[in-house]
Order: structure tokens, then sequence, then C-alpha cells
């Protein structure tokens, strides 16, 4: 297996992980063939228990689903606002994509029109900033290829070049680790649970879903610390 399959691998691994754990706490809330897919999906995947420890994960992830209304922006949605209020804590928070409402005290949008002070492309905003330099972090990126572009078109902007791929929102990612210091929290938002994830440092403290009814995907917001140990080097 090469190193990048390895990489893909645990990926899939990080993730099949946290569906196994959500599905184990919320089973009285899935129908008999969502517990089926997720069963299937493992079992395809050739992994086994000693893969899933579980009742190990139970102990360190707080995971709670809670219903809201949808709303393009994040931080009003009722449940993240409290998840929000109970988690930031420290002087200084980041913000490259804030769009309405965000928190942080460093905030960043391309939209001029956005309350922020800074309207750069967001990776460049994030290289702005020193390493260890940030308590906190939000990332709350366009959701997908189209919305990223929708962005780009809202304010007359062809989309930048390579601001479509994958690699993009990785990159963003790479630059928020190297800014929060040790034991900073970084808050992020989306349609998957991975997070900063822990190639980067990271530990996951607590997953919030929030389904919004109908055919609309869920919100899902992940909180994770930067651990000071892997900083270290230890």
């Amino acid at each position: 297996m090469s190193k990048d399959e390895m990489i893909e691998r645990e990926k899939e691994l990080e993730e099949l992980r946290y569906i196994l754990l959500i599905s184990s706490k919320m089973c009285a809330q899935m129908e008999a063939d969502e517990c089926e897919f997720v069963a299937q999906k493992i079992q395809e995947a050739g992994y086994t228990k000693k893969h899933f420890p579980v009742e190990k994960l139970k102990e360190e992830l707080k995971i709670n689903r809670i219903w809201a209304m949808p709303n393009k922006w994040t931080f009003i949605i009722k449940p993240i606002r409290e998840l929000i209020k109970e988690e930031m804590s420290g002087e200084t928070w980041i913000d490259p994509f804030a769009g309405m409402n965000s928190p942080a005290q460093m905030r960043n949008d391309l939209n001029p029109d956005m309350d922020a002070p800074y309207h750069l492309e967001a990776l460049a905003f994030l290289k702005m900033w020193g390493d260890n330099s940030m308590d906190g972090a939000f990332f709350d990126p366009p959701y997908s290829p189209r919305q990223v572009k929708e962005c780009y078109e809202g304010i007359g902007m062809k989309t930048a070049k390579g601001n479509t791929k994958m690699t993009f929102w990785s990159q963003c990612k790479d630059e928020i680790a190297r800014i929060l210091k040790p034991g900073g929290k970084a808050i992020c938002c989306g349609w998957s649970s991975m997070g900063l994830g822990k190639g980067r440092g990271f530990k996951m403290e607590r997953i919030l879903l929030v389904p919004h009814g109908g055919n609309k995907n869920d919100t899902i917001v992940t909180v994770e610390h930067k651990i000071k140990e892997l900083e270290d080097g230890t």
C-alpha cells in the first residue's frame, strides 16, 4: 500500500469511527436501515471491532443532536450559537470566512459588505498571522464547490483558480493549525465531522449535529483542541 493510500485509509477509518460512535449514541433515533447501512460500510471497508474503541470514544467525546431552522449565517442558528458561547475562551479568535455575526476578533470575509476588518482571500489572510498566535479559530467556509462559486459570483468576481478544490480547504486547515496556540480551540462547521484532525495535532472533544428537516443536509459542528504534547514533539 502506497503512502497516499495509507493516508486515505486512515482518514476513512477516522470518519468511520465517528460514524459508529454517532450511530451507537443515537440508535434510538435511527431507522433500522440506517443502522444496517453503517454496519455494511464498516464490513466492506474490512475493519473489525479492534479498530473501534467505542467505549473509550464515548468517554472522550460529547455528542448532541439538536434540531433547528436553517440559516445562511451559521452562528445565529440557536444550538450553534449556544455551543460557541460555552466553548469560546481566550482573548484572540480568528475567522477567515466570517460572513455575518462571527464572534471572532480577527474577522475576514472576501465580500466587502460583510462585517469584517479584512476582505482578503482566506488563505492569504491566514498567512498574515504568526505561529501559535491565536487562542481559537472558526472554520466555516462555503461547504461545497458550488457554494464557493456562488460566493465569488455574488460579488462580481471570477472564482479563484484552485479554490473549488479540496486542497484549498486543506491548506486553510494547515494554516489554522499553525497559528493556534497549544491548547487552542478550533470550531469547524460543515457537512463533515472531520474537523482539523489528529494528523494536524488536534483532539476531538465535541460534535454537534444540527438537522434542519426535509432534504436539507445537517450542519455538523466539531470542537477540537490543539494538543500540546504533539506540538512539543512528545
